[in-house]
């Protein structure tokens, strides 16, 4: 590099370490603020669907149709279960019930039925009377045409019941032309039948049991459920990999047209309209702006502890029924949420350019970019981030570790490569070593780097001299690892099928030091925070079509015990970070979870309306980015939990005016001190151990009244590195003193 060039670069770097340590902070706020649900309760089955007639919700189940007292929606109470195993559909009209039954839980198999119950005594059901399907045929939703006339769809014919007599229905017609059929809506002498060929179909019912096709729209996605507003029709679109949410018009029934499909993530099932929002019910409960049909826009998902099927409208709250994915689970939860719920103020920035994985340095984000390679963001205006450099690498940039100037790159068929970065404006390749399988993931040890490699294997790189990296060893094992993290010796791999645990003590003869089982779809992401092992978890078998999070303990690095988990509800896991006692999770939508109490892990906040698939924690901020949407991407940019800062607690019980607190709280390595001195003069910051001895002074000056900052490195006064476990700050400025309790995980 030429002079010129050089003394270019300082100054542009300089510039930028002036931009980033000027940029504006952006304030923490406590995301319990944001918390919905607003209450869960416990039911029997399977929930599936969620009928409210005033104050009772009849809920359909896996087991039976349960009816519920919602006068109260935070606390309902059950009155009664009425029907056959698998009630799961219900069309009411006054005093009648029709009630479409099939057995099973996530599959619905036979015996398959329709019965028919008067419900005048809701805590008091009476079967009038009931038809079985024929064999091999399974019922779905039904609704009433003409009066007496019942329309149940299935996959082999569209069946209409002559319900005159709801002692005795009778099968009035199978009409095969209509076949597929699932969700149903009707509205005059115009029905609308969604089917599983991913059909729309509109037909005029003026004649019940002749019906006459109008009308066949083609869908992208299958048509769940439908709801009406005026002249549109929505429906959710499922598929088995990402939702959407569909309008039509149909002001004129013979002539139905598509407005708009939005991609809302998850597996949508239900909806209600509620004014000008819609909630679907895709694993948690997105929110969604129609006011204009044709441009529809995601306000927000609401993210729930188990996976989401039916959504009723009680005033200002929803209820909503849920699957319980856990293998062989017998309940599942009842949700109250607010249908027009706050989300934590996250804004959406177009980016041209998606991550895989994020790293934050100041207000500097390096992007794994995928096949657009390793991109560099400037975030020091967050309202306006600005892409600094983009490097091209010999292969698609899938994982990356920042040490020091350089940045460590799994690049997929181009191995290992090692940028130097200390310029973000022009970065530089170093070196970089072509592997046996294509790179996915790395974590990075002292002057080794491990990779993942798409063929499940993990190796172990020499890159102690970063322009030559060299191939040390490879495990025999192959696992599908789809991430990678070392704590002091054991490097945690996260596989499909489990989790396997590394000795790499001797990087040339790694060996299996352990296993820990997790189901099909076992772990994406892991992360270590001291003796915590944290990992993110696509679906699996024991965890039906839902992601979720488990913390580990570590202390015995080779035998992790659970200590608690979270089902995701509506997602995959694809990533996760981790900022003081908060873990956010990137899972088609942003999910962030308290794990104060590893135990019991909580979710708080609920996020707004984009699809998340990275995520990272910087000092001050939250960035995700969205790499399943189409360009333009999305860069999400928001503030960070507060909730989890240790409030004042006073050491005696003298009252304390000044302010004392500590974020992030747990930390590791490193914590920030705030603290408010009342008026100028003399203060002292200092930490304690639990028996009250002095381990740091970190503060002991003059200063004037008002807030002050100081930081813990987790070290005493003679350096040493302090272990995992409770401490106490203690301030004393202007005749004023206050103590705050921290926690450090190692």
């Amino acid at each position: 590099m030429n002079c010129r060039h050089r003394l270019a670069t300082l100054t542009l770097a300089l510039l930028l370490a002036a931009a980033s340590a000027t940029a504006t902070p952006l304030d923490c706020i406590d995301y319990d603020d944001y918390v919905n649900p607003a209450a869960e309760t416990q039911i029997y089955g399977h929930g599936e669907t969620v009928t409210i007639d005033g104050d009772i919700a009849y809920i359909g189940t896996s087991a039976q149709m349960l009816v519920m007292d919602v006068s109260d929606p935070t606390a309902p109470v059950e009155l009664a279960a009425f029907g056959a195993e698998g009630s799961r559909w219900l069309t009411l009209d006054g005093n009648l019930a029709y009630v479409t039954y099939a057995r099973g839980t996530d599959v619905v198999l036979e015996p398959s039925g329709l019965q028919i119950f008067d419900v005048a005594d809701p805590a008091a059901p009476v079967l009038l009377g009931e038809l079985a399907a024929e064999p091999f045929e399974i019922l779905s939703p039904s609704a009433l045409v003409g009066g007496h006339y019942l329309y149940v769809g299935t996959y082999f014919s569209l069946k209409i019941y002559d319900v005159a007599d709801p002692s005795a229905p009778v099968l009035a017609a199978d009409l095969t032309a209509f076949d597929h059929g699932f969700s149903i809506l009707v509205n005059g002498n115009v029905a609308y039948l969604g089917g599983h060929d991913h059909t729309l179909r509109a037909l005029d019912v003026s004649n019940p049991l002749a019906p006459v096709l109008l009308a066949t729209v083609g869908m992208a996605d299958f048509p769940y459920a439908m709801a009406r507003a005026g002249t549109v029709l929505y429906a959710t679109g499922y598929t088995v990999v990402n939702g959407s949410l569909m309008s039509f018009d149909v002001s004129t029934p013979a002539q139905p047209s598509a407005l708009s499909n939005l991609p809302i993530g998850g597996y949508p099932h239900d909806l209600v309209i509620e004014g000008g929002r819609a909630l679907i019910a895709n694993g948690g409960v997105a929110v969604v702006d129609i006011s204009d049909p044709a441009a529809m826009v995601s306000l927000g998902t609401v993210g729930l502890s188990q996976r989401s099927r039916g959504i009723g409208l009680h005033g200002e709250q929803a209820l909503v029924s849920a699957y319980n994915s856990a293998y062989n689970a017998t309940s599942s939860t009842l949700s109250t949420i607010f249908a027009a719920p706050t989300f934590v103020p996250m804004e959406s920035h177009d980016f041209d350019t998606a991550a895989d994985k994020i790293v934050i340095e100041g207000r500097t984000a390096y992007l794994a970019a995928g096949p657009d390679d390793l991109v560099i963001a400037d975030l020091s205006d967050s309202a306006t981030p600005v892409t600094l450099s983009r490097t091209a690498l010999p292969g698609e940039a899938r994982d990356l570790v920042l040490q020091g100037d350089l940045a460590y790159i799994a690049a997929f068929d181009g191995g290992l490569q090692i940028a130097n970065v200390a310029d973000p404006a022009s970065p530089w390749l170093v070196g970089g070593l072509t592997l046996s399988d294509e790179a996915i993931a790395v974590a990075l040890g002292e002057g080794v780097a491990f990779l993942a490699l798409q063929n499940g294997v993990v190796v172990a790189v020499d890159v102690s001299d970063p322009g030559l990296p060299q191939l040390l060893g490879s495990t025999t094992e192959a696992h599908y690892t789809q991430d990678v993290a070392l704590a002091g010796n054991i490097l945690y791999c996260a596989a499909s099928l489990n989790c396997w645990y590394l000795d790499v003590s001797n990087p040339s003869a790694m060996h299996v030091a352990g296993y820990s089982e997790m189901g099909w779809g076992g772990a994406h992401r892991v992360e270590i925070v001291g003796d915590l092992m944290i990992r993110a978890k696509a679906y699996n078998w024991d965890d039906l079509f839902g992601g979720g999070v488990g913390v580990y303990d570590i202390s015995d690095p080779v035998a992790p015990q659970l200590l608690g988990s979270k089902s995701l509800g509506y997602s995959d896991g694809y990533d996760l970070a981790v900022s003081g006692s908060t873990l956010y999770v990137a899972a088609y939508g942003l999910v962030a979870i308290d794990f104060s109490d590893p135990t019991n892990l909580r979710l708080t906040g609920s996020f707004g309306g984009y699809l998340a698939d990275a995520v990272a924690a910087g000092p001050d901020l939250l960035v995700t980015s969205d790499r399943h949407a189409s360009a333009p991407h999305a860069l999400g940019i928001g503030p960070l939990n507060c909730g989890a800062i240790t409030a004042v607690e006073p050491v005696d019980a003298t009252p304390a005016p000044a302010l004392l607190t500590a974020y992030p709280n747990p930390f590791n390595p490193k914590t920030r001190v705030r603290f408010v001195q009342p008026a100028d003069g003399p203060a002292r910051v200092t930490v304690h151990g639990v028996d009250g001895r002095l381990l740091r002074t970190l503060f002991d000056a003059t200063l004037p009244a008002g807030e002050h900052h100081a930081e813990w490195d987790g070290r005493d006064d003679a350096g040493h590195a302090m272990s995992s476990g409770v401490y106490f700050l203690r301030f004393e400025g202007a005749g004023a003193s206050a103590g705050a309790k921290l926690v450090m995980l190692r």
